[in-house]
Formats: C-alpha cells, sequence, structure tokens
C-alpha cells in the first residue's frame, strides 16, 4: 500500500525539500483512518505521527505545539497518471490535461479524475494553504 511508503521520510516547511540539511522532522509511522461521516463513509485519510526538532526552526515549531499552523502536505513521485473515463494517460485523451494542476468533474454522468499509479511518499510538508481541506491535522500531541 502506498501511504507505508512515508513512514521514515523527512518532514519539511512548504515542500523546500531540495536540501535534506533543511529537514525539521521525521515522519515516525503512517497509518490509514475512515474519514466518519463523508463520502457515505467510504473516505479513507493518511494519518502521519511526524516528529519535529525544535531547533531546526522554532517559529514553525511553537505554532504547531500552539495550533496557529495545523496543514500538512503530502510530498510523492507518481509513475503516471490515466483517465477514469478512458484509461488513457493524461494528454492522450480529452477528458484529463496535465496543464490542469486539479481535474476532478463529471460529465454526462461520469465521474472524470487521475487514477494515480506508482506512488512513492518521499516528504511531509508544513504548509499555511493545504491543497485539500482534509489535509488539516485534527490533533497536535505537546511534549
Amino acid at each position: 500500500q502506498a501511504y507505508k511508503t512515508w513512514s521514515g521520510k523527512p518532514m519539511f516547511v512548504e515542500h523546500k525539500s531540495e536540501d535534506t540539511k533543511t529537514a525539521v522532522g521525521v515522519i515516525i509511522d503512517v497509518a490509514m483512518k475512515k474519514v466518519v461521516g463523508f463520502g457515505q463513509d467510504k473516505l479513507y485519510k493518511i494519518v502521519c505521527l511526524a516528529a519535529i526538532d525544535r531547533t531546526k526552526n522554532p517559529e514553525v515549531a511553537a505554532k504547531l505545539e500552539s495550533g496557529a499552523l495545523n496543514s500538512f502536505s503530502m510530498g510523492a513521485m507518481v509513475q503516471k497518471y490515466t483517465c477514469s473515463v478512458c484509461d488513457a494517460e493524461i494528454d492522450k485523451c480529452s477528458h484529463i490535461s496535465s496543464s490542469n494542476q486539479i481535474d476532478f468533474y463529471e460529465r454526462g454522468g461520469q465521474l472524470a479524475y487521475r487514477i494515480v499509479h506508482g506512488i512513492v511518499g518521499y516528504e511531509l510538508s508544513v504548509v499555511a494553504d493545504p491543497a485539500y481541506a482534509v489535509a488539516l491535522s485534527d490533533y497536535t500531541m505537546k511534549f
């Protein structure tokens, strides 16, 4: 299962992951959790247990601890995307385009979206503005 590839990977701020020395923490463990009350209880959320080194970025650590900063984004490499409608690779069909950051719509009673293949996680980032609402943390443990 692809979500497990994030375990043991570094944690950064705003996807600035080019230099591993700028990592502020590490992902200790990863699990899938059912999101109850949404999507007929068929939706799942990836939950990361991560540890941050307060000495690396004291300002971010303080914002996480206070709850002022509580959103995250998972960085991943993917092998390819295919279309949910016609199963063709992206840009080889009329439904999905690589020029759109996010494709997810209904046309003629059929849902069009990107099917992701070969997902390998490489980082978790603390972000001020997540791409998806479910990227908000529901819990921060303080030590």
